[in-house]
């Protein structure tokens, strides 16, 4: 397993269950820490929120990932049933 699945892995836990409208995930950020701006683990542009494990990470960016994520799962899933 690679580092980013276990962070993801990490993240998936810890944070609130997300919402999911029309296939894009999305994330209450309302209770996550902020901090010095420091690179996003996604995109790499400064970034003053942290995510849940505590990672420097953009609301944008990590919802992308999720979004990204559930649809890759979404496939292998019905690849498994096929």
């Amino acid at each position: 397993m690679t580092a980013r699945r276990r962070h993801l892995r990490a993240v998936r836990d810890c944070c609130p269950l997300p919402y999911v409208f029309r296939g894009v995930v999305g994330f209450d950020w309302s209770g996550h820490q902020t901090g010095p701006a420091m690179p996003c683990r996604i995109c790499r542009r400064p970034a003053w929120c942290r995510d849940c494990v505590g990672k420097p990470c953009h609301k944008a960016c990590a919802e992308a990932e999720a979004t990204r994520e559930l649809a890759l799962d979404q496939r292998t899933a019905a690849g498994a049933t096929a």
